[in-house]
This record gives C-alpha cells, structure tokens and sequence, in this order.
C-alpha cells in the first residue's frame, strides 16, 4: 500500500492521508484515496500488462468526453494519464453514489440499453487501428480446442480421491458443453456478417453503476476492443447474473434491448437481432472459472466459482426458451 501512495503522491503532487483496498478487479488492483483536502480519488494499478494501460487510458478519455457518465482519468503533473515507475497507477474522480446491481430489473433495463448506446455512438469513430481486434472469434467454432480444454478438466477432476459438489457439477456442466458444440456452426453463421465497431470491451453488471435512485451515474473499465456490437449487447441484455436469480430475465433482456434500440444513432438492427446467437457461443465456449478453480486459483476464486456456474445455466435457460427469445427479438425490429 505504501508504494501505491507514494507513487500517486509523487505523480499526481497529492497529499494522500487515507488508501482502502476495493475488491473488484481481476487484472487490476483498485483503491479508495483521499487526500489532506479531503477530496476523494478511485485509483487503478495495473497488476500485469501494463504497457495496454495507456491505450485504455486513452480510449477511456475518448469515450468519456462524448459520454457523460464515464468517468475520464486525470493527467498526472507531467501530463500523463498514468504513473510509470516502479508501478503503473491512474486516478479518476470518485463517483461517490454509485453501485453496481445484483440483477437487472425492468425499471432499469431501458437505461443500460440506452448507456450501451451512448458508448457504442461515442466510440464510432475511434480509430479500429487502436484496439484489440478478435479476428478469430467467428471464423472457427472452436471445437478441438475446446474439447482438449474440456478434457483437461476432466482428468483432473477424477484424479482427485474425493470429489465435492463443485466437482460434480462442473463435470455435468462439461457433459453439456459437449453436447452443445454441434450447435456452434448454426448459431455463428449469421454472425459472420456482422462488421465490428468499437465497443466498450467490458460493458458487465459488475461495470455498470447506479445511483441510490436507480440512473446510470457511472459506467467503468472501459477496454478497447474492435468487436461484435452483437456480443456486448447480447452480454448485458442476457447476463448471467439476471437469468439465474430473476424469474423475468426475458423482458429484462427485451427492456435493454429496447433502450438501445430507440436510442442508438449508429444502430444496426442486425446487431439486435443476433445479440443473443453471439453471447451463447460465448457461454458455450467459456471455461472461465472452472479452469482458474483447477489450474489457476484466482485471489477471487470464490466469485470465479460463482461466475462459471451461472454461465453453465444461462446457456442452458437461453436454449430451453430459445424460440421465444427470437420471436420477442424479431417483434422489436
């Protein structure tokens, strides 16, 4: 704590008299920071890959000069977006009334559509040549790798002596991921189609804050990513945390679907329309979780747990309504 502090006081000319530890963050490590003013700062360190800090920096600059409610990093006294040495810290103005939700409700469904549609306009014209590109997403549905993944899990779930709950609910989890691979093919197709654009990159329930009157008052952990309009939208309309502890999640997904669609001034109907086709291959392909559970133990392995489990039964809930999901689709178009 002592070197973030000194790093932020050298860099950015503060007075710092308070650092608390926020638990959130899986590549980064975030900090409450107030000074001798007592104004108060959220403050970023990027645990690896810190040279990418700059360009999410600077797309998240972009971003929230066109988009209100992202908060914008502050310039260090050299004018940087960020500290250099021997850590690499940026600060934000504290959005002091602001929390995420555990789910997605209808009265508030509408305004993350129209928050994700603020952004996706904001980033048009974002040079593509400045993000990370997934090239390969669509192109290859993945299969051979993701078997040698799903029996790499495998074999070390029954090399244990003594398997627990979450042993034998992952290697279930597994069963049906092999099952649903046959379906990749179809549900990429009408994805091909689709033209990437800038997108926020993370647009989560864990990234998307509320005020204690339930509005958008900050959206955060913006990362550059040239991609699927479709994918984000579809990642947020039907997250897994709304489908699996809500009984409504499908008019919650059509409510955010909705908000986006009557406020997106670069809307392409296609990425409606196949939103939810992108987000399952994702939940079908995803190991996340489970193989950090075996392979490598994060800080937050507990939430990780949690996270692959609601991305198993998502999937599921999606298939078991999935001709419902399209005609309420198609009826927004």
């Amino acid at each position: 704590m002592q070197q973030v502090i000194a790093a932020i006081e050298s860099s950015y000319g503060l007075n710092v008299i308070a650092a608390t530890r926020i638990n959130s963050g899986f590549g980064t490590r975030n900090f409450e920071v107030i000074d001798n003013k007592q104004r108060r700062y959220f403050a970023k360190e990027w645990t690896k890959d810190g040279p990418h800090a700059n360009r999410v920096l600077e797309y998240t600059r972009y971003i929230g000069g066109r988009a209100a409610f992202v908060p914008t990093p502050l310039s260090t006294r050299d004018g940087a977006l960020h500290t250099s040495h021997p850590i690499v810290i940026a600060l934000f103005p504290f959005v002091s009334d602001a929390k995420p939700l555990d789910a997605l409700s209808a009265d508030v469904a509408p305004l993350v559509g129209e928050a994700l549609a603020a952004i996706h306009d904001a980033g048009a014209g974002y040079p593509p040549h400045l993000m990370d590109r997934e090239e390969g997403w669509i192109r290859s549905d993945g299969g051979p790798a993701l078997s040698r993944k799903f029996d790499a899990l495998e074999r070390q779930i029954h090399s244990k002596p003594v398997k627990d709950e979450f042993d034998l609910a992952t290697l279930d989890f597994i069963r049906q991921k092999r099952d649903r691979l046959s379906r990749l093919e179809s549900l990429l197709e009408p994805l091909i189609a689709l033209q990437g654009a800038p997108i926020h990159g993370d647009f989560s329930m864990q990234n998307v804050l509320f005020s204690s009157t339930r509005q958008v008052s900050a959206v955060v952990d913006l990362s550059p990513q040239f991609f699927l309009r479709a994918w984000e939208l579809g990642r947020i309309a039907f997250n897994v945390e709304t489908i699996c502890t809500t009984d409504d999640w499908l008019s919650t997904a059509l409510g955010v679907l909705e908000g986006y669609r009557n406020t997106c001034a670069s809307l392409r109907r296609d990425d409606i329309r196949f939103a939810h086709y992108a987000w399952q291959v994702q939940l079908i392909r995803s190991t996340y979780g489970a193989w950090q559970h075996y392979f490598q133990p994060h800080e937050f392995q507990a939430d990780l747990d949690r996270f692959w489990r609601h991305r198993c039964r998502a999937a599921t809930a999606l298939f078991n309504r999935w001709p419902e999901i399209e005609a309420h689709v198609e009826s927004l178009l």
